[in-house]
């Protein structure tokens, strides 16, 4: 018998309601101004379908080979836009499930697979519908990471009604400036460790699971559906309008769109933004070329894109040449660690 992820972030009760005006942090918070609010799509700002057909690069991302007259040919993963930049994910046992890793991967709860190379903060999922949100997660991404992405460690906070933020670093929960001993109860909000993982709970519909260094997965119940935004979404059963902008501007550019969802941070200085034609993990032959040496490299797959053995929710394969793109898949999250956490969850011994 396999296991999906949905049965990790299982859901309690019903709605909580809380009073008082929202977020509680002392942390001051502002969006991102976007690029080209008023112009974004590529197809009006680059034309890139005049380059040069002998240059080694066209900017194709996410399996797109490099076509005559600078062209992506985005079949290989069927992916969409004009460099290959968003991949509707419909694969099975996705759940509705947000998720992103390595840095630089997310997929949204509607199933659209995006690579953005920010090093900022972001706002990963806040609730929408209500004037007082009654949850947001922040994702810090390294500011610097020269190695592997998955080497760089990430971090999150989360943001509840009347109480101070959650920062979660690691395996180390702390809250107003203290650490927290595990398992732990905040309001209405339960947070234990289990193997490798920390498991975050709440009697509202919202469940978050996290890897310690860059994997994070959030679902939603179905009573959310349509209120959440940020970098996973709407949560709306529609992709189409998946990359909506702070502003409420759709867009297909994964840059325009995570660019308006950073968050500034008092005591950090202020983060760039990503241009709108940045280069994929590999940007030239000479980089594929020498990641053909590396036999141990991984390949990009969309989370449910492929048959997965053994229940896990990702693969790893030998690596490839995918035409100008090679991405990272997350670490596997095994069958056994699956029904470990299934059984936690449903409070069984």
């Amino acid at each position: 018998m396999s296991f999906s992820i949905s049965h990790l972030l299982l859901l309690e009760g019903g709605l909580m309601h809380f009073g008082g005006n929202g977020i509680s942090s002392g942390r001051r918070w502002t969006f991102r101004p976007l690029l080209s609010e008023g112009t974004l799509s590529r197809s009006i700002l680059h034309n890139y379908t005049a380059r040069d057909s002998s240059s080694e690069y066209c900017g194709c991302l996410n399996g797109g080979w490099c076509q005559d007259g600078g062209v992506c040919d985005c079949a290989q993963f069927q992916a969409l836009g004009d460099r290959c930049q968003i991949i509707p994910n419909q694969g099975r046992d996705r759940d509705g499930i947000c998720r992103s890793w390595g840095q630089h991967h997310y997929e949204t709860f509607d199933g659209i697979y995006f690579y953005f190379p920010g090093t900022c903060s972001y706002i990963l999922a806040q609730d929408c519908h209500a004037a007082a949100p009654q949850y947001t997660v922040w994702v810090h991404n390294s500011r610097v990471c020269d190695g592997s992405v998955h080497s760089c460690p990430r971090a999150l906070s989360l943001f509840f009604p009347n109480e101070e933020e959650i920062h979660i670093s690691g395996y180390q929960v702390h809250q107003g400036g203290r650490r927290l001993s595990l398992p732990h109860t905040v309001g209405g909000v339960f947070i234990e460790r289990l193997a490798d993982y920390l498991l975050v709970k709440s009697v509202f519909g919202f469940s978050l699971a996290w890897d310690g260094g860059s994997g994070v997965y959030l679902k939603m119940s179905e009573e959310h559906q349509g209120a959440p935004c940020g970098l996973c979404g709407n949560f709306n059963h529609l992709a189409g309008d998946d990359l909506t902008t702070a502003r409420g501007i759709r867009t297909d550019e994964p840059a325009a769109f995570a660019n308006s969802w950073a968050v500034d941070l008092p005591h950090e200085r202020a983060c760039p933004s990503v241009d709108l034609d940045f280069n994929g993990p590999c940007h030239s032959e000479s980089d594929m070329d020498a990641l053909d040496d590396s036999r141990d490299a991984e390949v990009v797959v969309p989370l449910g894109a492929v048959q997965r053995p053994e229940g896990q929710v990702s693969v790893t394969a030998q690596h490839r040449r995918l035409g100008g793109a090679h991405t990272f898949v997350p670490h596997p999250m095994t069958r056994l660690t699956m029904q470990r956490w299934n059984t936690f969850l449903s409070g069984s011994s």
